[in-house]
């Protein structure tokens, strides 16, 4: 678990009085954009990229009670669909892919972090297996076996949802001006607060997702529900986890923010205050997640940790196991 630094909390509290938003205007704006469907047929093609990946990788899904009722493959496997053409490890490869043109190898890590350590494994493997005799080499299919295995352990060394993420939206045609291709979701989220400011003081921003209160504002197809990890006091918090990125953009060198988005894959459909989305690395695999709306067509709060902490605090196992209780605190808006 990383924790924020003492210094990080103090400039929250001094962030520039230029960078404060106006919330009740941008929830004004975010409750009005709500009630318009999304159009753009790239982010529909998006959705069906989710919903073939994760059909690809064995159709995991949580339920609306936020547990597991079907497994599929794991990152690292070597598991396919009998129609698939590649194994799920490999899936999981082309995710890295759309966050760099060089190949995956070389932006994700394993063995705590050491990746030179792993790319040094593979050179001294090939030095010596050049320097024994014929009868005792490897050969280049045992060679790609174990540089195969190196790079499955990476992968699941290395969280890959915000790779995932950027995968939908980079074959859906965008382009990374108008979302922020990246491993780390705080990135794009970062850059959907900054086009929430640009609304409101008419600067131009290209990118295609605002930032909204996950508690005020209605979900649609096409949306993004993101939440925190491990800081408690920012779960429930849309006010504080805007002040903490806006902190952060100052710092030289930026502490990570733990967190984590799905895209919303169906949401309300005949008014049944029902929300589909999909997430990649959650629980090893590409998930379909399933929850429930409340009356006024919100996330229901009994999934957003802060505001259930006490029901949970009743009893030992009243939340133990709901894969959908989290720190639930931001919507990323499609703009229209």
């Amino acid at each position: 678990m990383k924790f924020i630094p003492l210094v990080f909390i103090f400039q929250i509290a001094q962030f520039s009085q230029a960078q404060e938003i106006n919330y009740a205007k941008l929830d004004s704006v975010c409750q009005a954009t709500s009630k318009i469907s999304v159009k753009d047929e790239r982010v529909q093609k998006a959705i069906e990229i989710a919903y073939e990946q994760n059909r690809l990788l064995g159709s995991q899904q949580i339920d609306r009670n936020g547990g597991l009722t079907r497994i599929g493959f794991h990152e690292g496997e070597y598991e396919k669909k009998t129609e698939d053409r590649i194994y799920a490890w490999e899936h999981v490869s082309n995710y890295w892919r759309a966050i760099s043109d060089i190949e995956p190898d070389k932006i994700i890590v394993t063995g705590r972090k050491n990746e030179r350590g792993r790319f040094e494994i593979l050179k001294r493997l090939n030095d010596l297996n050049n320097n024994v005799e014929q009868a005792y080499r490897l050969s280049n299919s045992e060679l790609l076996t174990i540089g195969e295995s190196l790079q499955r352990a990476a992968q699941i060394d290395s969280p890959w949802s915000a790779a995932f993420i950027s995968y939908l939206f980079k074959q859906a045609g965008f382009s990374q001006q108008e979302f922020k291709f990246s491993e780390a979701h705080v990135d794009y989220i970062d850059q959907s607060f900054y086009t929430s400011m640009a609304d409101q003081t008419g600067t131009n921003s290209q990118h295609i997702y605002r930032a909204c209160d996950i508690t005020k504002t209605p979900p649609r197809k096409g949306d993004l529900i993101c939440y925190v990890r491990g800081n408690a006091s920012l779960k429930n918090s849309f006010q504080k986890f805007y002040e903490l990125i806006v902190a952060r953009r100052s710092m030289t060198k930026k502490p990570s923010v733990n967190t984590h988005c799905d895209l919303v894959v169906e949401a309300d459909n005949n008014g049944d205050s029902k929300l589909s989305s999909i997430g990649g690395n959650v629980i090893q695999s590409v998930t379909l997640r399933k929850m429930y709306l409340n009356r006024q067509k919100i996330l229901n709060p009994n999934y957003i940790s802060s505001y259930n902490s006490e029901k949970c605090s009743e009893t030992e196992d009243n939340c133990l196991g709901n894969v959908n209780y989290q720190g639930w605190v931001v919507l990323l808006q499609y703009r229209n």
